[in-house]
């Protein structure tokens, strides 16, 4: 990937957030196996309400980084492993904002933490891939381990990556369906030609909230 640096501002109904995000999303090959790479974002916010009893007007920093590692010892298999740490909540701590999607979608200080009750901490993905070849343009890819569905499921263009794309968690990884992440399970991924077919089981544990279903 190439170095990206972002400046954006946005406003939410009665949340004014300016917010300054610095990512560097970068793959260094080490060999023609090994390569490392990841991501290092921040941003600040500022939210201006009125008439949210409980809530005022403040401002919060955080900061994202996450190390990824890809390991490639043949042709047709793949080890992948990618690791996440956070600073600060930005305004989604918890009382600090009236608003219940997040304005910034990013993994942050919480979101690493206790990763959906299995006592897990920091460890985001961690999966091998196998690759079936049948043929020229006819493939079989097999999955498993601590997967993220959203790498699979959603391939959006323009709206599906919190750090070089749209911030909001309205807008990321298509909001309208149930994608989670970080958690065990598997995937296939078949190719013939220009068709393809992907699909996604996944064991979830629980994300500590109430109500319907929600991605982590």
């Amino acid at each position: 990937m190439k170095p990206i640096h972002t400046l954006r501002f946005g406003l939410l109904l009665a949340i004014s957030s300016i917010i300054l995000l610095a990512g560097r999303a970068s793959t260094y090959e080490i060999n023609d196996k090994l390569s490392i790479g990841g991501v290092i974002a921040g941003a600040f916010q500022y939210q201006s309400i009125r008439d949210a009893p409980g809530f005022e007007s403040r401002g919060r920093g955080a900061l994202a980084i996450q190390p990824e590692i890809d390991f490639a010892p043949t042709d047709n298999d793949e080890v992948f492993v990618k690791l996440g740490f956070g600073a600060g909540n930005g305004l989604m701590g918890e009382g600090q904002s009236p608003f219940i999607l997040a304005l910034w979608a990013a993994d942050l200080e919480d979101d690493c933490k206790n990763i959906n009750g299995r006592n897990r901490d920091y460890l985001l993905t961690a999966w091998y891939k196998h690759t079936f070849t049948f043929g020229e343009g006819h493939i079989l890819g097999v999955t498993g381990g601590i997967i993220d569905a959203t790498d699979y499921m959603d391939e959006n263009a323009y709206s599906n990556d919190e750090y070089t794309q749209f911030m909001n968690e309205a807008l990321i990884n298509a909001p309208n369906a149930f994608l989670p992440s970080y958690d065990f399970g598997g995937a296939v991924e078949w190719e013939i030609d220009r068709v393809s077919v992907k699909g996604v089981a996944m064991s979830l544990g629980s994300t500590g909230r109430e109500g319907p279903l929600e991605e982590p």
